[in-house]
């Protein structure tokens, strides 16, 4: 793609610019913490029902039609009377998370987060331009214990989900950087 030198914001985007003061985070960050002491965190020796033989890490590639997402998002909203629209991403996502923690037997004790990334570009004041030459990529968490994933419908988890990326606006993301910095 070719960026005329005299495009609004084409190169003028530094570090710096997002870094513009030294302040404290005004949010708890928890997409940046591991699962803290209070948490109730299960011994590693009790967190698998039972201990899998082999261990070692296994991929598959996994293919869903057109009609298998859209009942994937029904099943998700199913019993949700708000008028929250989950996308097929985020029905995927905790579709995946849930089956994972099925599949490992974790302790319904046993904290899980859910982490994904959101595209900061159009959230941050002034909105970054269409020309800046980077990505500008925060992490956002759903927590949730694995009881309350095993046991609660699909929209739970979903709304988990949901949740903090409405609250990733220009301010959370300027304390998230703001706990980057303090935290380097």
């Amino acid at each position: 793609m070719f960026i005329p030198k005299t495009a609004p914001g084409a190169l003028e985007y530094k570090v710096g610019f997002f870094m513009t003061t030294e302040s404290m985070p005004t949010f708890e960050h928890l997409e940046y913490m591991p699962f803290s002491a209070s948490e109730p965190r299960v011994p590693t020796e009790v967190q698998l029902k039972e201990k899998p033989e082999n261990t070692s890490i296994s991929r598959a590639i996994f293919r869903f039609s057109r009609d298998e997402l859209t009942r994937l998002k029904e099943k998700v909203k199913k019993g949700d009377n708000s008028t929250t629209r989950y996308t097929t991403f985020n029905s995927l996502a905790v579709h995946f998370w849930r089956c994972a923690s099925l599949a490992r037997g974790l302790d319904d004790l046993q904290p899980t987060k859910l982490m994904v990334s959101a595209d900061g570009r159009k959230r941050l004041r002034p909105e970054i331009s269409n020309y800046y030459f980077g990505n500008l990529v925060y992490i956002v968490v759903g927590p949730l214990v694995s009881g309350d994933l095993k046991s609660q419908p699909t929209h739970y988890a979903a709304r988990k989900v949901h949740e903090p990326l409405l609250r990733m606006d220009d301010d959370y993301l300027r304390s998230a950087l703001d706990y980057l910095v303090g935290a380097a």
